[in-house]
Parts: C-alpha cells; structure tokens; sequence
C-alpha cells in the first residue's frame, strides 16, 4: 500500500477499507480487518512516508527523553520529580513496545495517556538565548508552495465521483458481519451510497430492520435529488427496494434513513457505531463486472 500512494497514503483511517482489497489480489479473501498491526506501518500506509518520517521525527527525541528519565540520574531533583519521571519514561518505553504490536494511538484515552506521560518526563534547565537567525524568506515561500501544491496533487484522485467507490459499490456501509451464516450481510449507516455502473439500467437492494427497539425505518433513495424513492421497512422484516428506471448518466443512488440507533444507547453493548439497517441483498453482488 505504501509502494502505490507513497506521498497520500490511503487516506486517515482508510487501512481497514482498503487492505483487504490489496490483500486479496495476493493471496485469500478477507472480509474484514482492523487497523495494522504496527503504528508505523499504519501511519505510511495512510499517510504516506513522509507523514512516517515527521512521526519518527517526534517520537525519537521522546523516547531519548524516556530513557534518560527511566535509568538516568538526577540528584538535583525532587524525589517526586523523579519517581513521576521515571513512570512516565517506563510508560512512553511500554507504549514504544506495544505499538510495534498495533495501532493503539489511534484510541482517545491512550493518546490522552500518553501525551500525559510525555508531559511529565524531566527536561534539562537551558540558557535560553536570543538568536538573531532567521530563515531566508524563500524558504518560507518555497514550503508553503509545496504544501499547497502537495494538497491540491492529492485532490486530483478525487475528481471523479468513481474515486469514492475504489473498494467497491458502496461507501457508508461496515464490514460484512462473519458470525452470520448469510453470505453478504452488512449494518448501513445514517447514508450510504450505492454506485451506479456504466450500463446499469436497474437496481434491487435487499434491506432488513434488525433495530432492537423494535422501530420501523424510512428508507428514502434518490439520485442526486433526482427520482425519490421511500420504503418503510418494519422491525424484524426485510424489503426489496427495486429501481428499473435508473436515469443515464447517474453516479451513485443516496440512501437516507430515519430513524437510526446507536447500540451502546439501546443495549448497553460496546458498540458506538450510529446504523441504520442491514444491506442482504445487492443486484450488483451477482452481476457480472462492466467492461
């Protein structure tokens, strides 16, 4: 992944929608994955390598900073400066270890942690003096340049509305569910878009309300605002939402729901996704690839 985008990466938070699809081309077909099982890796892969460089760039001098606090000595400290100093350098070296294992940054209450650490590791007293130094104004003006060029080269993959749909038809939609027996079963969100292929003259949506509360769901379709469609599906019953008139030149069906749940509210379960209903059914699952 890092070899095709090396600058752009796949995008934050893109790994587990596009690794499978890479993974797949070289060897079986997975369903679903997480994020990868090293930060760094993670980092190149969906922010490029040069994200990857300023990242070592930050956490090196951190962990320098760690180890000097964990086994240096400072007699000119507090005895709490030094026993907070030297937790936090023993935590900053465990977190160093378990990210070489996963991604684990990317959960909030470990990057509040370990920002917390970092903040209590000792740093030496310096003579702060003024320096009369300043960058050549040209360098300033080159690097906002390549920032700006940087950001506007990335936009280009986006100027089509297919550069949505590179892992597949849908975009608002979770990993199919693998302790199912169906084969393609899938929660939505609050939207969703389905992807409309060039000849594609109809579409049949399967969707089931699985809600726990035992609420009905409006289903609202569109093209880009054009040919609105509405379909309630009751709770615990599924539905065939069946377009045969898809107007030429269309790119993508919206897909709107109301209302929509989050599980953690209802049940208790850890679960914070916002969803909507489940996707069963795809005329595009069992249709040939376009040309």
């Amino acid at each position: 992944m890092m070899e095709k985008e090396p600058l752009s990466g796949c995008g934050l938070g893109g790994f587990p929608y596009e690794f499978p699809l890479f993974y797949s081309r070289h060897h079986s077909r997975i369903l679903v994955t997480d994020s990868a099982t090293n930060t760094f890796l993670d980092i190149g892969a969906e922010c490029g390598v040069l994200a990857l460089l300023l990242a070592l760039a930050a956490m090196i001098p951190i962990l320098v900073r760690a180890l000097d606090a964990l086994f240096g000595s400072r007699a000119t400290s507090s005895l709490e400066d030094r026993i907070s100093g030297r937790a936090a350098g023993a935590a900053l070296i465990g977190f160093a270890v378990a990210s070489l294992t996963g991604s684990h940054i990317r959960f909030p209450d470990v990057a509040v942690l370990v920002a917390i650490c970092a903040a209590l590791l000792p740093f030496p007293e310096v003579e702060r003096r003024v320096s009369d130094f300043s960058p050549p104004r040209r360098i300033v003006a080159l690097l906002m340049f390549s920032s700006i060029a940087a950001s506007l080269f990335v936009l280009v993959a986006t100027r089509r509305p297919s550069a949505a749909f590179r892992t597949g038809p849908w975009v608002g939609d979770y990993g199919v569910e693998i302790n199912e027996n169906i084969p393609m079963r899938r929660w939505l969100g609050p939207r969703a878009f389905r992807q409309i292929r060039p000849g594609e003259t109809s579409v049949s949506l399967t969707f089931r309300n699985a809600r726990p509360d035992g609420r009905p769901v409006l289903l609202t379709a569109d093209f880009d605002g054009a040919g609105v469609r509405r379909l309630s599906v009751p709770p615990g019953e599924a539905r065939t939402l069946a377009i045969v008139d898809v107007p030429p030149g269309a790119a993508a069906l919206r897909l709107r729901f109301d209302p929509t749940f989050v599980p953690w509210h209802l049940t208790g379960k850890r679960d914070f996704r916002e969803l909507s209903l489940l996707l069963e059914g795809d005329s595009t699952e069992s249709a040939p690839p376009a040309p």
